[in-house]
This record gives C-alpha cells, structure tokens and sequence, in this order.
C-alpha cells in the first residue's frame, strides 16, 4: 500500500476513534484517550507524526535540562556548606543556636533525594535564602559572605546560591510558554494517561521501587531535577476512583479533564493535519508522515543545507540546539568561530589557525592561567556532550583550535 493510501486509511481510524470518546466524561473519556494514543504510537503514519513530536521535546528541554543540572550541582554544593557552617555556629555558640527544623529537614530531604517538589530549583534557593536570613538576623553574616552577591539589592536576601539558577529559570519560564503553544507540549500527557489507564499495574510496581529507594536516604546520592513531576509515584488510585464513578474528573487535582481535552484536540487536529497534507500531495517534503514512509533513493537524494554554528545572546547555537556559555566562554568561542577549521561534507572548505593560549586568556577576561584551563576544559566538555559537528582540539602546542564537520 502507497503512503498516500496509508495516511487515508489512518486518518479514518483516528477520525473515528476520536469521535468516540472526545464529548465523553470522566472514565469514559480517559479510557477513549488511552486507547487513542495507544493507536496512534502503533500505526506507521502516525507514529512517524509523534516520533517527530517527541523529538522535538526532546530539542526543547535540552537547555533547560542541561542549565538545571549545573544550577542543581551548584545548589548542592553551596547547601553541604550551609548545612556544616550551621552545626558549626550551633557548635560554638550554644547560646545563640539556629533553630530551623523544618527549613533544614526540607534541605537535608533534598540532598538524600527524599523530598521531590514541582520546581526543585526553586524550593531549593527559597529554603537556602530563608536560612540564610535569619544566620544574618542573628549576627553572623561573615559565616556566608561568600555567597554575597552585589548585584542583589535585597538587603534580607543578597545571596546566591547557584549563579546558573536564573538562568535556568528563566529558560523553564520560555519552555513552559512554548508547552502551551507548541504541538510536542500538548503531546507529552497523553502517553503518561495511557500508562495510567492500561498499564496500573506496572505504574504501581515501579512507585513502590521508587519509595523503596528513598527510604532512609539509600541509593539516592544524586538527585535528579525535573521539569514535571514524577508520574510515575502518581496515586493511580485517583483514576480508579474515577473509574468507579467515585471521583468527577472535573473536580479532580491529578487528572483535570478541561486540561486533557484542550491537550487532546490540540494533538488531534496537528495529526490530521499532518495525514491530509500527506493525502493531497505524496510527494510533499513538508509531511511527517510521507518523510518517514517514502523509501530514500540516495541517487535523487538532494543535499541538505546545513545550519551553521553561531552564537545568540549567552548562548551557542545549532539549529534547534543550544549550549549555554558564559561571558569568558562566550568571548573563547567568538574567536575560536572566527578561525575554526571547516569541512563540509568531509571535504575541507575552510582551513583555519590554531589559537594561542594567551589570546584565549586575553579574550576571555581571565586573570590567571588556572580560571582560564577551566573555562576552556568546561567549553570542550559542553561541546563532546552535545550533538554539535564541533570539538576544540589541540594541534599545536599552546594552540587550540575548533574543528567543525558539517554533513
């Protein structure tokens, strides 16, 4: 059967399927949704529409996720300290002891990994930034100096705890508006629903695996910050309750309906987009769907342009990827784009020379050689853990220089 033939026939299924349950309520409803998705992921034309949805998610969190992790590995750190100049003051000046029970237990849970919240970051600098106050209140600000922050004007609460934390929020703040505008974002629910409706079973052995692990702290050392919370420790009671009509979807915290049905048309109408582009043109190069299906004849396969590495605002940028940089890395890669060695197509199109240290220390605004190799180290790391055609090699000696494979 021919791809346009195949879109048909799926565009009937999905038309239909959706029919069926998209008025429904409560059970109803979520177990119509269920076994949408459940088809939708199983019928090639259609699964080559999600695949294409979840991967462009995955495009999408990768700053945010990658700026969270050093902003959580920041907090961390700085929450170790905190925690040791406590039981220090506490130690030495029995008369003026902290008492904090529950702004300490809450840090101490988010060090073991006991404590998950909606926004860890968040609840992270809150905690640290009360406990921070109130060591000042009580006269001993030189014990945390070093997390001053002249750029704050608060008096109460000029610290920092994580320097990457505002930009890490403010990349979720632009992620969560792109949630509400993009496909992908309304995509994302709706798998999590099918486990919960046709799959409790595993989603209830894996909860209590989860609270196993936390238990007293073991196996957790290194908590990892989310976006969403868990759904997997999710009470799949609530949708049996639901299910048993002893719960109204409209009225329940976990599963509102309103939300689901918006989610749910949203991937609805992208999909039969998709299909009936696909329908009228089986040629189209702008259909998911015919992309995925037609067979690739590499001797009428044309040459892709490829994006070019650039950098926008505190950002290096490729296609739909982006690292963060900071200011002295920022400079580094300005000059290491300006005399990189390019190939595209594993042909060489660009020579390029070698840079020497001491213009990356100069460009880079570093006072000493040590601050400099770090920098430099970090920037080469970004660069081997992204999908980016780049490294920072070494060709000669005290010369570094940035080596880009375009395909």
């Amino acid at each position: 059967m021919d791809s346009k033939k195949e879109a048909e026939k799926a565009l009937k299924i999905v038309e239909q399927q959706y029919k069926g349950f998209a008025d429904s309520i409560n059970w109803d409803f979520f177990r119509g949704l269920a076994q949408y998705t459940k088809t939708v992921q199983e019928m090639m034309p259609t699964k080559a529409i999600v695949d294409a949805l979840e991967k462009q998610r995955e495009l999408a969190i990768k700053p945010y996720m990658t700026l969270s992790k050093t902003s959580w590995e920041e907090f961390t750190k700085s929450a170790e300290e905190v925690r040791k100049i406590v039981k220090s003051i506490n130690e030495q000046q029995k008369k003026y002891k902290i008492e904090l029970p529950e702004t300490m237990l809450e840090i101490e849970q988010q060090l073991t990994g006991q404590l998950l919240t909606d926004d860890p970051l968040k609840f992270f600098n809150d905690n640290l930034l009360e406990v921070a106050t109130r060591i000042k209140a009580l006269g001993f600000a030189d014990t945390i100096k070093k997390f001053e922050d002249a750029k704050k004007t608060n008096i109460y609460a000029n610290y920092t705890f994580s320097p990457t934390y505002e930009k890490a929020d403010y990349e979720k703040m632009v992620l969560e508006r792109r949630q509400e505008t993009e496909a992908w974002g309304a995509w994302i629910k709706l798998p999590e629903i099918e486990k919960v409706v046709l799959e409790p079973e595993e989603l209830n052995k894996q909860a209590r695996k989860d609270l196993e692990n936390t238990q007293g702290g073991r196996n957790i050392k290194e908590t990892k910050p989310h976006l969403f919370a868990n759904f997997q420790t999710f009470p799949v009671q609530e949708m049996d309750r639901i299910r048993l009509g002893k719960k109204d979807a409209e009225k329940s915290a976990w599963f509102d309906i309103s939300k689901y049905k918006d989610q749910t048309k949203r991937v609805h109408i992208y999909i039969t987009t998709e299909l009936i582009k696909s329908e009228f043109d089986a040629e189209s190069e702008n259909s998911e769907t015919v992309k995925a299906l037609k067979p690739i004849d590499k001797r009428k396969e044309k040459p892709k342009p490829a994006s070019i590495i650039k950098i926008e605002n505190d950002y290096l940028v490729f296609g739909l990827e982006k690292i963060p940089v900071e200011r002295g890395q920022k400079s580094m890669a300005e000059l290491f784009l300006k005399n990189a060695e390019i190939h595209h197509n594993n042909k060489l199109t660009q020579k390029g020379v070698g840079v020497d240290i001491a213009e990356l220390q100069k460009a880079g605004g570093y006072q000493n050689e040590s601050a400099y190799r770090n920098a430099l180290n970090k920037l080469r790391k970004k660069l081997k853990d992204s999908q980016f055609p780049a490294t920072i090699e070494n060709p000669q000696t005290k010369k570094y220089q940035l080596v880009i494979k375009y395909k």
